[in-house]
């Protein structure tokens, strides 16, 4: 049985994270209520994110950390969390559903932040909006439903609900994508062996690398942190040669469909 795990970390992340997201929302969208805006549905994304794995882990019988959120200067607020098996996984199938429920759970939230997000967002004219900065990237998912929403002579300014879910596709992206010990890496593994996984993580980190130096540099630490983590590898599940069943298929669809979606574009 794994050792007992000591909440005080995990109670005190969540408290210190908590306090940099509503400390970012209040700074940047019009103090208290813009706070609570940008922490009441970044944490919506980030807490389903995390609590889809941890109960895809006990229904699996799988031994789970409580997720430890990490802080970080404003204007995001946040790194995102993390939650870590605490024995190792039986088979592909666990790799796959244990994986791949945190992004499912999180999109989904994020998904409905958007809707919300644009819809409240205040449109104004586009010649009075010279003095606006634009954000480096846009999520697909965010980029048709403005397309099709915001009139040609109209410019949106995102509100905290809308800023909150560009945050969330994008940490919900990177989290997906199939490289190292990522949700997206426990999928790969579930798909291939390790040496063509680390083979792929590592290509995969090298384009997040590359997207830092062409894009923006926000994605350069993530890139070196996967091409860092690709090298200590995945051990795989205990049961590595049974292949995934047949009806989890329909999942891997679903992977591709949110990596396409929250793709920065």
């Amino acid at each position: 049985v794994p050792p007992k795990a000591d909440l005080r970390w995990n109670v005190g992340l969540f408290l210190a994270t908590a306090a940099t997201v509503f400390i970012s929302g209040y700074l940047f969208f019009g103090g208290v209520v813009g706070g609570f805006e940008y922490l009441g549905t970044l944490f919506g994304i980030l807490v389903t994110h995390e609590a889809s794995h941890f109960f895809m882990s006990r229904r699996h019988r799988v031994a789970a950390t409580l997720p430890y959120f990490i802080p970080s200067i404003p204007p995001i607020g946040t790194f995102g969390a993390v939650i870590k098996a605490r024995e190792p996984f039986k088979d592909r199938n666990q790799l796959l559903d244990i994986g791949l429920a945190g992004p499912l759970g999180g999109f989904a939230v994020a998904v409905v932040a958007t809707f919300v997000g644009i819809f409240t967002s205040p449109l104004i004219p586009l010649q009075e909006a010279s003095h606006l900065s634009s954000l480096p990237f846009t999520p697909l998912l965010m980029y048709l439903v403005t397309m099709v929403y915001v009139p040609a002579n109209r410019v949106i300014t995102l509100n905290a609900i809308a800023f909150a879910a560009w945050v969330g596709l994008i940490v919900t992206f990177l989290n997906a994508l199939p490289t190292a010990q990522l949700d997206g890496g426990h999928v790969l593994r579930s798909i291939v062996g390790q040496r063509l996984h680390s083979s792929i993580s590592l290509i995969v980190g090298l384009a997040v690398i590359g997207l830092g130096v062409a894009v923006n540099p926000g994605f350069l630490l993530m890139g070196f942190l996967m091409l860092f983590l690709s090298y200590m590898g995945h051990p795989g599940p205990l049961d590595d040669y049974t292949k995934v069943s047949k009806n989890r298929f329909v999942l891997y669809a679903l992977w591709v469909v949110l990596l396409v979606l929250s793709l920065p574009i």
